[in-house]
């Protein structure tokens, strides 16, 4: 994928060997870029399990230019016939349009998806619209993906219950309230990822981790299309006029 791409900022750190969290992102030909976070239930192998079959339903979605709302629907059903009973996977999918003035959010079992206005500093939340994927079939989990305006200067952070879940030496949680304290100090763009791993080290001191921990940071107006993704586009334009050229001659000969 593009996680290591201009604009992306992102941890993924595993409780132990195996993780339970996925983070993934893709540009589609047509230039969305498109990213998306998953954390399956449990811990180690077992929630481990999902993660592979996760990213290649996401990549290969992107790759064929899926519509955002489809390719939500195809990864729910294909985790819903493949996972054991017990097993789902709470995500946020996020897709940023190739104008890069609207994004498409899906919250899903995650932690609010939080939105840092470059404007005024404030903080918008996007708390989760329906259950985990993989429990219910596409037509019950009803998905449709709530479209929002941003500008060049915005921040959207994606972060799993480990972030908001992790505890001082007093038991206390690190919390949703204190990421968005932290967001709204005054700072330049993309600064807001490491204010907040900075605060969690600060947070939990000498406190033993508990959980897999995955952040990721979109800075719009940073992020560019994948040379990939550009590749994929003309190559899909190239057979479209051969195609459209091919029509006429085959209607001749006829």
């Amino acid at each position: 994928g593009c996680l290591d791409s201009p604009g992306i900022q992102y941890v993924a750190s595993p409780l132990g060997f195996f993780s339970g969290d996925a983070t993934l992102a893709s540009s589609t030909p047509d230039g969305e870029l498109r990213w998306l976070l998953g954390d399956f239930t449990g811990h180690g192998l077992a929630a481990a399990i999902g993660t592979v079959p996760l990213a290649g339903a996401f990549h290969m979605s992107c790759r064929e230019n899926v519509p955002f709302a489809h390719m939500i629907s195809t990864i729910n059903d294909m985790l819903k016939g493949l996972l054991p009973p017990g097993l789902f996977c709470s995500a946020g999918l996020l897709s940023l349009n190739a104008q890069r003035d609207e994004l498409q959010v899906w919250n899903c079992g995650l932690p609010p998806i939080l939105l840092l206005r470059c404007v005024d500093g404030s903080v918008q939340s996007f708390h989760s619209q329906s259950l985990p994927l993989g429990l219910l079939a596409s037509e019950e989990l009803g998905v449709e993906p709530t479209r929002v305006p941003v500008t060049a200067g915005d921040d959207v952070f994606l972060f799993s219950d480990g972030l908001t879940e992790a505890t001082d030496a007093d038991g206390q949680l690190f919390g949703v309230d204190r990421v968005r304290q932290t967001l709204q100090q005054p700072r330049a763009q993309g600064e807001g990822f490491g204010a907040i791993m900075r605060a969690l080290v600060d947070f939990r001191g000498a406190t033993q981790v508990k959980d897999d921990l995955s952040v990721v940071c979109v800075s719009i107006g940073q992020t560019r299309t994948s040379s990939r993704a550009v590749a994929a586009a003309a190559k899909a334009e190239d057979r479209r006029t051969s195609q459209g050229s091919a029509g006429p001659a085959e209607s001749s000969r006829g």
